[in-house]
């Protein structure tokens, strides 16, 4: 994901790892249960509890080595807040001046972001500094899927999108980049 992923807050890392791998809106994978990963013939599965989309418990597989870092942070939530933690939350702040065993808040992911970004000098296109948003990661998984060879309807369904106007969006840009290639 990363060139300089050990300069970013460790406790963000699964989280930013797993918004990376699944195309998930950051609330949903703040929001995620312990019980979301699953394995399924050796292979592991995030699952997601959209249910005011359409498409209710959307799965996405996931690397192992990934599956084992998140395994690792909920073996960590689990010593450090096991009563304090009554919803089974796979993510709770572990480190920091406050809100300490509580939830992450989408704001303070996006703020350590930023942090990162300055420190290690990230700049956007017209020259100021890389501001990041949290449909970023969404959009970056849609258009790699796409680009791996899923159909729209795949795409449509992994991303969980109301409509179908994002997956069409990525086909045009795919089909930008491929003409400016040429």
């Amino acid at each position: 994901m990363c060139k300089n992923m050990d300069e970013i807050e460790p406790q963000y890392v699964p989280i930013l790892l797993l918004l990376e791998a699944t195309g998930f809106r950051l609330v949903d994978i703040l929001n995620l249960k312990q019980d979301a990963l699953i394995e399924i013939a050796g292979e592991y599965w995030v699952r997601s509890e959209r249910a005011n989309l359409r498409y209710q418990y959307v799965m996405v597989p996931i690397r192992k080595e990934l599956a084992e870092l998140i395994k690792e942070n909920t073996k960590k939530v689990q010593e450090k807040f096991s009563s304090e933690n009554p919803e089974n939350f796979m993510f709770l702040r572990y480190s920091g001046a406050k809100g300490i065993g509580k939830p992450f808040l989408q704001l303070s992911v996006l703020r350590s972001l930023d942090r990162f970004a300055e420190r290690v000098n990230i700049i956007d296109e017209s020259g100021r500094r890389f501001h990041f948003k949290a449909t970023a990661f969404k959009h970056r998984f849609g258009l790699k899927i796409m680009k791996a060879g899923l159909n729209m309807a795949q795409v449509h369904q992994l991303i969980a999108n109301v409509t179908s106007e994002m997956p069409m969006i990525y086909v045009r840009k795919i089909l930008k980049e491929s003409l400016q290639n040429e």
